[in-house]
């Protein structure tokens, strides 16, 4: 009977290490989801537009996440995986952001900021302008 509790116990040792290692990887994998991914601080903030087809329409942006609202009740929030920002030629500054909801596909916006003066967001492709709320947002450095 001793053999057989030997065995056992040999059985359960790899599994126990095993959930021991997948335990710690699902707690790392849930710090990496929280991290700051350096999100510019020209990005940060809730934007709007006064163009009347995206009436109650806003995009927020924190170091951590990005959320699209199409009013009160309809958001959808997203983790930021990172962010890839160029100067481009205008003065402006290209931001792609890559995010992506829980373990689904990595998606992303391209957004272009500039240095005005408040602070002016557009989305790559659109001419619709987007201001922070509050006018003010934060101060850009070279329009990143």
């Amino acid at each position: 009977m001793e053999a057989w509790a030997l065995q056992l116990r040999a059985w359960r040792r790899p599994r126990l290490v095993l959930r021991a290692l997948l335990a710690a990887a699902a707690l790392g994998l849930g710090a990496t989801a929280c991290a700051d991914h350096d999100v510019p601080s020209a990005l940060l903030g809730r934007w709007t537009t006064a163009d009347p087809r995206y009436a109650g329409r806003s995009l927020s942006i924190t170091p951590a996440t990005i959320e699209f609202a199409q009013d009160a009740a309809n958001r959808d929030s997203f983790l930021i995986e990172g962010v890839e920002s160029e100067p481009l030629r205008d003065g402006a500054t290209l931001h792609v952001v890559h995010y992506r909801k829980g373990d689904g596909p990595i998606q992303m916006v391209r957004l272009q900021t500039d240095r005005r003066s408040p602070p002016a967001l557009r989305f790559e492709n659109h001419k619709e302008i987007w201001t922070h709320e509050g006018g003010g947002g934060t101060p850009t450095r070279g329009g990143s």
